[in-house]
């Protein structure tokens, strides 16, 4: 029998504390004037209330097992992310965020967490672990705290590259790797140069929802080949049918400017996020270029960097 959330049996929150070495204060917020607190979805908890709290977030990590997919400070499995530092993964804002229609990163946690089925990203589904609103919010506690963890560098080189964009905001503490330059925003690609840098660009922004083949995730997120069946909510097929890329109950070539829209600035009660303001205009037209020209498409148009900055000047 499995143990449950608070059961007293583990490990108490001072021993934890002293085996990691570090302390509540290395989450501080910096507005905090020294006081040992850490706010989370809009509420301040104080020391003691946030002791409890982490400390029901490890519970809640032990009694659903998540060490036999996951790792934490190096123990563990590796069938599913490393999460040491996952609180500090740019993923959350970049994607989750406007996939989960949440305000914050924390927000957004909480929602995957609860409802893991409605995101099912990648090959490695998350399975549903009953997990209350209450646990999620100490889980992600918990999370938030062990990244703050002087772990030696420890895991290398998690997360997401850094893309090119002078909006495009990334946690502080999280690593970066630097991108490597994109061509000049005025150049002429040609179609070889588009097609390479699109494929890039769709597989680190794309593709955890969209899928690396380009069939979607039925019900959830569209194939983007066309001619491929798709049934969603009337909320989602209702804007692709009005774009023009959903018609008889399939995915359809909808018109390029649609499209280089759609990329732009995502479409609204959907989980599709609007890239205008975390890519720069060469790496929207490459991956518009690949997708029109991937997956089975045939469209044979290429995007050029110009364009992507008359449409953002149009809008």
């Amino acid at each position: 029998m499995r143990s449950q959330a608070g059961e007293q049996a583990l490990a108490p929150e001072q021993i934890i504390r002293a085996f990691i070495g570090t302390s509540l204060r290395m989450i501080e917020d910096a507005k905090g004037g020294g006081r040992n607190f850490i706010r989370l979805l809009g509420r301040t908890y104080t020391e003691p209330e946030a002791q409890a709290l982490i400390r029901k977030g490890k519970f809640v990590i032990q009694s659903r097992a998540c060490m036999d997919c996951h790792t934490f400070f190096g123990n563990g499995a590796y069938y599913g992310p490393d999460l040491t530092k996952a609180w500090l993964d740019p993923a959350w804002e970049r994607t989750w965020m406007p996939m989960t229609q949440q305000k914050t990163r924390e927000g957004a946690m909480v929602e995957f967490l609860m409802h893991p089925e409605t995101y099912p990203t990648w090959s490695r589904q998350m399975p549903d672990l009953s997990i209350t609103r209450e646990e999620a919010v100490a889980v992600v506690a918990y999370l938030k705290w062990m990244s703050a963890v002087d772990a030696n560098g420890f895991p290398a080189n998690f997360g997401m590259i850094k893309t090119t964009s002078a909006s495009a905001e990334v946690p502080a503490g999280a690593p970066t790797t630097p991108a490597q330059a994109n061509p000049a925003e005025g150049a002429t690609l040609t179609e070889a140069q588009l097609m390479a840098e699109g494929k890039k660009g769709y597989l680190a922004h794309c593709a955890a929802c969209h899928q690396t083949n380009g069939l979607g995730i039925a019900g959830t997120f569209p194939p983007l080949a066309a001619g491929k069946l798709f049934s969603a909510s009337k909320a989602m097929l209702t804007p692709l049918a009005e774009r023009g890329f959903y018609k008889d109950g399939k995915i359809v070539e909808g018109a390029l400017e649609q499209h280089i829209d759609i990329v732009l600035h995502g479409i609204p009660g959907t989980p599709m996020t609007a890239f205008g303001a975390q890519l720069d205009n060469a790496t929207i037209a490459a991956i518009v270029t690949f997708e029109r020209n991937s997956f089975g498409n045939h469209t044979g148009e290429i995007v050029q960097p110009h364009a992507i900055g008359v449409a953002r000047a149009a809008h």
